[in-house]
Parts: structure tokens; sequence; C-alpha cells
């Protein structure tokens, strides 16, 4: 579904909202003729292929009686064997956050807005009146002027943290200025803090790949209390494209769920139903969230009491070994340390694979979070540490600004004044929207990614560690680096023995001999973080 340039510049007059385009890149072959052969192999005594399922009358008879019953008795895993590439054009980022990533089963690729510089200007726009257009449009403008702005005031305290840590390149940097071969690595570091005051709305594009099994829950849930409208136009595409790729394909599907039947917009009603004092209530919560994380990003809630004790016991179920044959410490050596492990250092991740990595996934973590939208939209890429993540309403208050201060702004009073002036205008714009009778799902459109989204995360040591060692490396996120520098802490203080090996890429390959330590080549950190402790860790870029 194609979109006039016009109507992805803010302040768009189309009377509809619309997003990009949506093109159906790569699909599996008649895959609902697919998903019957594989139903119908397993009750065969041979393998089933596709073109015997429509091979004559009786056979094609047969095919819909067989898609019809296992549809309707929920034994859609024959859907998982089809699988579906789109390229999206023009679609939200509030969209990606809130649907398409907030779940596992997908894989996506989409435009970086640490490293491009992002066309702010080119939102969606939602559903306003004539007058909401035009204030959405003067609060996309801003942010915009806003981002360029701070990106070009953050490249001097970014050049100077950046020459703290690559001292060797400091006569370069001050010598050459612009012309420096380090300049674009600064501009860069800029950019992605600069992009905090982006909203929600800014477009991107990506590849997005799914099963026939989750685009058939997508049309399940296609009417929805966030970002309804966008995500609306969004899988109708979808699921045309599918259509004209196979006709039968939605061919038992049902209706989508109404809006109304929903779980979470009959709860949200209600609360929002329950009187002036709402927002207050609301206050009241988030101040008692904030306590509760002790100046942290995230905080440990809960976790299994015996993590070393079971994941010692496992290792030793997994070699038929008692207690006395191998010690707790020696297994828990053998399941974590990469000098005897080695599937630990791979570049391919072959821990749920290996038989000694598979026993990590026993323990398990829960930690309440506080991230901005910019970190969590990378957080929530981890896809096997899965989060309860809000309704975005139900946090946000039109009469108190809150968002997060990225470090590096904090290292410029002109940065700091420029970037708090913006919230505050941001934050009266979207009070005025909603006196004025504009939809919160449209004016949620507006809010930064700076705006913070508090909630609790789950996983197994299997999926943490590997989390841990990508987002404990410089490299990584700011915020999700603090995030996890503070889990691994609290998990050491807890269990050292599991704690010890909880590393950055860096730390794991010298401990298990393996060089160059660090692997990231040309983007390497220019830190020796595999010399320090982790109580050392400090960062500003």
């Amino acid at each position: 579904m194609d979109v006039r340039e016009e109507d992805l510049i803010s302040g768009a007059r189309s009377i509809e909202p619309r997003i990009g385009s949506v093109e159906l890149l790569h699909a599996t072959p008649a895959p609902y003729e697919n998903a019957v052969a594989t139903a119908m192999t397993c009750y065969s005594s041979r393998l089933i292929k596709t073109p015997e399922v429509s091979k004559d009358e009786k056979a094609i008879a047969r095919r819909d009686r067989i898609a019809e019953r296992t549809f309707k008795a929920g034994h859609n895993t024959t859907l998982q064997h089809n699988t579906f590439q789109f390229a999206f054009h023009g679609v939200s980022r509030y969209l990606l956050w809130t649907f398409l990533h907030d779940h596992p089963f997908y894989n996506s690729e989409q435009v970086s807005q640490r490293y491009v510089r992002v066309s702010a200007e080119k939102v969606f726009t939602p559903p306003l009146s004539e007058r909401g257009r035009e204030r959405f449009a003067a609060a996309v403008s801003d942010a915009a002027g806003t981002y360029h702005r701070l990106t070009e005031i953050l490249e001097e305290p970014a050049r100077d943290a950046y020459a703290d840590v690559f001292t060797g390149r400091r006569l370069s940097l001050q010598a050459e200025g612009d012309k420096s071969r380090w300049h674009r690595d600064i501009v860069k570091k800029s950019q992605e803090v600069a992009r905090y005051v982006l909203p929600l709305a800014t477009m991107a594009h990506l590849h997005h790949t799914v099963s026939g099994l989750t685009i058939h829950r997508y049309r399940r849930l296609s009417n929805t209390i966030e970002c309804g409208t966008e995500m609306k136009l969004l899988i109708d595409s979808m699921v045309k494209e599918v259509v004209r790729h196979d006709p039968l394909f939605f061919s038992q599907a049902e209706d989508p769920l109404p809006l109304d039947e929903t779980p979470e917009r009959r709860l949200l009603s209600r609360m929002f139903s329950s009187g002036p004092n709402a927002e207050s209530k609301t206050t009241d919560w988030i101040r008692a969230f904030d306590k509760e994380l002790s100046g942290r990003t995230s905080k440990l809630l809960d976790c299994s009491s015996n993590a070393e004790a079971t994941l010692a016991r496992a290792v030793r179920t997994v070699m038929g070994a008692g207690s006395d044959t191998m010690s707790d410490d020696e297994a828990i050596r053998w399941a974590l340390d990469p000098e005897r492990n080695s599937h630990l250092c791979d570049s391919l991740n072959l821990s749920t694979h290996g038989k000694l990595t598979k026993t990590l996934v026993h323990p398990h973590f829960t930690f309440a979070r506080k991230l901005s939208l910019s970190a969590d939209a990378q957080d929530q890429r981890h896809r096997c540490v899965p989060g309860s993540r809000p309704l975005l309403a139900s946090h946000f208050r039109p009469s108190t600004p809150d968002y997060i201060v990225p470090t590096l702004v904090t290292k410029s009073a002109e940065a700091e004044d420029l970037y708090h002036g913006f919230m505050k205008r941001l934050w009266i714009t979207l009070a005025t929207m909603l006196e004025e009778g504009e939809p919160m799902e449209s004016v949620l459109y507006l809010l930064p990614n700076a705006f913070p989204v508090r909630f609790e995360e789950s996983g197994d040591l299997l999926s943490l560690r590997h989390k841990w060692a990508m987002r404990l490396c410089y490299n990584a996120q700011e915020e999700i680096w603090r995030a996890s520098c503070d889990e691994v802490e609290q998990v050491r203080a807890i269990f050292p023995r599991i704690g010890r090996w909880m590393l950055p890429p860096c730390g794991l390959r010298l401990a298990a001999g393996v060089k160059p330590f660090c692997p990231e080549g040309a983007s390497y950190c220019g830190v020796r973080v595999w010399t320090m402790d982790l109580a050392d860790y400090r960062r500003v870029i």
C-alpha cells in the first residue's frame, strides 16, 4: 500500500491516516497447502509433500477438512512451517515498540536511530482534528529542530569524552576538528543522545519476518488499544499481501477480536472511569516504583533461591555424575567458565544447543526496570528475556513532565537548558491537546524517546547470560549497559560462583585465552574492559 510523499511529512492534511508501504518480499510457496501437508505427515506412515494435498478433487476436499479441524482445535504449529518476509516503509517507532517487537516470534532488522541521522520531520500523523494536526505539526517541528541543535551542541562534550578514552587521538581531534578521521564517530555519539527528543511518531523502515502462525495472531489482534489506527492499517496491508500470494491462507481464520472485548481495554476503561484522582494515583505509583529502585536502573526482585546448587545438580545429571564425583564449584565452572566451555565464546551463540550450557535454564531472575523508550526499544530485542511492558496511557501524566536525561546531556549546560526547555514545552502541548478533546491514542505519538517505561522483566540464566555479555560491552546503549551492570552486581552479591562469569565478550575471551580479546575490530570501544572489575566500570559515551 503506497503513500504520497507529502503524507509522510508532519502536518500533512490527509483526512485519513496512512502508513507507508508494505511489500511481501519472500514467502513459502503454497503456505495453506504446506501447513496441511505437515499436519497429514503426523498421522502418515510416510512424509507427505505439499503437491499431494491438492492432486485431485478428493484430495482437495480432505485438505480443507484437515485445515478446518486443525485450526479450530488449536493445533496450529503446522502454520509455523511457513514464513513471510515483509518490507515496511513509513511505520512509526510507536508501532514497532508496542506491537511488532513486543513478542518473541519474529525477526526484524530496522534502520538505527543510533548511527543513522534521522529525518526527524517525517512522522506518522494519527487521527486528529484540524487544530490538533496543527499542534501536532508544530510539536514535531520543535522536536526536529531540537534534535538537530542538540546534535551540534553535544559534539563538544562527546569529543572531550572520546578524547579521554582514545588519548592518542586527542591531538588529531584538536588540530583537525571536523576534518579529523574520528569526527564521524563523535557525530554518531551526539546524534545517539539527541534522538531522545524525537517523538514516537518518527518513521522507520525495516525487514520483518514472521511465521504463518504469527501473522494469524496479528490479524486476530488487529483491533488494539495502543496505536490502533496505524496497527490496523499495517496488518490489513500485510493480510492483503499474503492473500495475493495465497488466497486460501486465511480461509479458516476467525474475525479480529473486537476492541471492547480485549482485557486491556476493559481494565483501562474501568481505571479511567474511577474519577479525577486517576492521575494522582498514577503519580503515587510512579513515586513508589522509583523509590523501590533506590537509584538503580534495574532492581532484583526475585530469583531462584538455590540457583547455584540447582545449576550444579543439573550439570551432574547431564554427565551422570554424583556429588562425590563432581563438586558444585567444578560443575558450575563447566557450565560457565569459557576456558572449559567453548560454546560461551562462539559468535553463533551455541548455548541453546550445548548440553552443558542448557543447564543454565534452571536459575531464574526477575528485575524491576526503568528505561527510556529509546533504550527499551533495543532491550526488547532480547526476545528470550520478556518483560511486562506497560500501556503508555496508564503511565502518562499530562501535568507532569517525565523523562530520562542521558549522561552526555549533563556534560553541557547549554544542552541541558535546551533539553529541559523542550520537554517543558512538549508537555504543555500534550496537556493542551487532551484538554481540546484530541484522542489519547493520537497524543501519545508525540511522547519523546526519553519517556520512561517502568516494568518487570524475567529470564533464565541461559538467556540473561547472553544478554549481559552483549550489553556489558562499552559499545552497548548506555542505559541498557547501566541496567546490566546493576543486574550483574546484584547477582554476584547473592550467587558469587555464578556472577563471577557474567562478563562482556572481551572478558569471556580473556578467560578462554582467545585473542584478540575485543571481538569488535574497528569498533573497539577504546577501554581495556577485560582488565577491569565491574565496580570500576565508568562511561559517559
